[in-house]
């Protein structure tokens, strides 16, 4: 098939531009994960946090499937990746804290002995690219209708019930 990719039925609802009259023949209907996953063993403390943190959010929105799982694991290992180097920049050898002028100064500006912050600027663009596969970075949430929210005061509703 040339061309751009087919976006999926679902990301279209999503962003209210689906039409009856394109849609495709056979398109796979993907299953939601259950609430209950838990991140794999492998990960690291940070992207376990991550992973338990936003993971019932993209499921509730329906943004996440079973299938999708393996990528989120993916965007969880980066994050984690990304706040470890951060660690290694920000502390020293001893765990002494130190500032990023100060680890740059003790590497003579030189970026070859530098791999923490190379890696760490690496970690930081793939993780957001892979938020934006997500919809999880902001100009990405943008494009994703989500339905509308809901702008009632639930104790204005209560205090006019009881009036």
């Amino acid at each position: 098939m040339a061309g751009r990719p087919r976006k999926p039925t679902s990301t279209k609802i999503l962003q209210g531009t689906f039409r009856r009259n394109q849609e495709p023949e056979r398109e796979p209907e993907y299953s939601k994960p259950r609430n209950d996953t838990k991140p794999p063993v492998w990960l690291n403390k940070w992207a376990k946090e991550y992973w338990k943190e936003h993971i019932h959010e993209l499921i509730i929105k329906g943004v996440m499937s079973n299938q999708d799982l393996p990528l989120y694991e993916i965007l969880a290992q980066t994050y984690g990746e990304m706040r470890e180097y951060h660690y290694l920049i920000l502390h020293d050898a001893s765990g002494k804290q130190r500032t990023k002028e100060e680890y740059v100064e003790e590497r003579n500006y030189n970026m070859s002995r530098m791999p923490e912050l190379v890696y760490y600027n690496k970690s930081q663009d793939d993780y957001a690219k892979l938020c934006a596969k997500f919809g999880i970075s902001p100009s990405d949430r943008g494009k994703v209708d989500l339905g509308k929210k809901d702008t009632s005061d639930p104790l204005a509703d209560m205090l006019a019930e009881v009036n």
